[in-house]
């Protein structure tokens, strides 16, 4: 538990810092999430819960730490890709 409470802080952190370098594009990347949210099942949790979630099995299977994934997230400039990379 403690792992995703540092991942979850870690993503918030890295959301925030993209907001307050590019606030007009921040609204796009909330809508891509709010989207990917309500297109999948989030069973009982939370759209954070359901990231998390998705930020690990991603970075388990890329074989690089979650950090390392979430790094690689805000990286991207298309949130389509984004929305791929943590689906597939």
């Amino acid at each position: 538990m403690e792992q995703r409470d540092e991942l979850r802080a870690y993503f918030e952190q890295k959301l925030a810092e993209h907001k307050k370098r590019n606030p007009d594009d921040h609204k796009s990347l909330i809508g891509a999430l709010l989207y990917l949210g309500s297109s999948g099942d989030l069973g009982s949790g939370t759209l954070g819960d359901a990231l998390i979630s998705q930020i690990n099995y991603q970075a388990e299977r890329k074989k690089v730490s979650p950090k390392q994934f979430t790094d690689y997230l805000f990286a991207q400039k298309n949130y389509d890709w984004w929305m791929s990379a943590l689906q597939s």
